[in-house]
């Protein structure tokens, strides 16, 4: 008897093969004397001048933005200038933005850095000379109250999304698990992850190296040395202050952090008073690691059958052929 498969399963596979997508801001090759080169990103290179500067002709609004365009999903990494001058109407000159690229070779963690912080509103101070009368100058302010800093982000939303700094936006088209790499630069402060919807932070979970936190090994020769390591998330947390925070203290981190993502929302990940590198991502669709071949239902053998060049052809035809809109294969 011939058996008539669907070719359901080889677009299940083509699915599985592109059920996680992958990027590394900074890629790792070697140069024909086995020497390794840390380069650019072909997205980070198309905008980043001589020196690691941001070319002018790229800035928007005093935003250099980055485009990552995956099969699932999309990303936005935007760095953005930081005030110089300012005057009684607002900012009026800007410092210049960069892309940096790091590397902390001891735990192979490259990373590309911009610059800015994730300022939610500007505030403008005015200056007086000692008479506390004339207006001597202005200048850009983040200010506190008592209820902390007013022109940072917080948990709850109520202070809105960053309008300037470094923040990272992720639009999924379909929904999966994301897993960025982060590196901060104080292991105080806080990240965050936020849908634009809500504007509410999301739980996480996170794993990785912080500066400080070492254990010992056994070297080759058999002597004892010491390296950073590799903290759970359960070890990361138990560092740290409350939940969004990297670790404790003014140290640096290099960590993973997991978050699951709905089809269609966009999300913004920044720190509320910190730069954040960007290692790269890993996505991975939802059950698009599932594949196999399944067999046409009992009903649908009746259907007009066509071949690949869309002429209607006999069920014993061997190959290729289309029914009910679907394609399958003959044996």
């Amino acid at each position: 008897m011939k058996k008539i498969f669907t070719l359901i399963g080889v677009a299940l596979m083509a699915m599985s093969a592109n059920a996680q997508d992958v990027y590394k801001a900074i890629v790792k090759s070697q140069d024909g004397e086995g020497k390794v080169v840390y380069e650019l990103a072909p997205e980070f290179k198309a905008v980043v001048g001589e020196g690691n500067v941001v070319k002018a002709e790229n800035l928007t609004g005093n935003n250099s933005t980055v485009k990552i365009e995956k099969t699932n999903i999309t990303v936005e990494a935007v760095a953005s200038a930081t005030p110089k001058d300012c005057t009684a109407e607002g900012v009026s000159t800007w410092n210049e933005v960069k892309w940096e690229s790091k590397n902390q070779g001891d735990i192979d963690f490259s990373y590309i850095l911009g610059t800015g912080i994730a300022y939610t509103s500007w505030q403008i101070e005015t200056m007086y000379e000692d008479d506390g009368q004339t207006v001597k100058g202005y200048r850009c302010l983040i200010g506190t109250d008592d209820n902390g800093w007013p022109n940072f982000y917080v948990e709850d939303g109520t202070h809105g999304l960053p309008i300037s700094g470094l923040y990272y936006k992720f639009t999924p088209k379909v929904a999966g698990t994301l897993k960025v790499g982060v590196w901060m630069n104080k292991g105080n402060r806080r990240l965050f992850f936020v849908p634009a919807d809500t504007k509410v932070a999301m739980d996480y979970t996170v794993e990785g190296y912080i500066n400080g936190q070492n254990e010992t090994y056994i070297k080759e020769d058999q002597t004892e040395g010491s390296r950073k390591k590799f903290l759970t998330n359960d070890e990361i947390r138990a560092l740290g202050t409350d939940k969004w925070v990297m670790g404790a203290g003014n140290q640096p981190s290099w960590v993973y952090v997991t978050v699951q993502l709905e089809a269609g929302k966009e999300y913004w990940m920044f720190s509320q008073n910190a730069q954040v590198g960007f290692e790269g991502f890993e996505f991975t669709a939802a059950g698009g690691g599932e594949s196999g071949i399944a067999t046409i239902a009992a009903e649908q053998k009746n259907a007009p059958i066509f071949n690949l060049a869309g002429q209607r052809v006999s069920k014993n035809v061997k190959g290729l052929m289309i029914q009910n809109g679907k394609k399958f294969l003959v044996k």
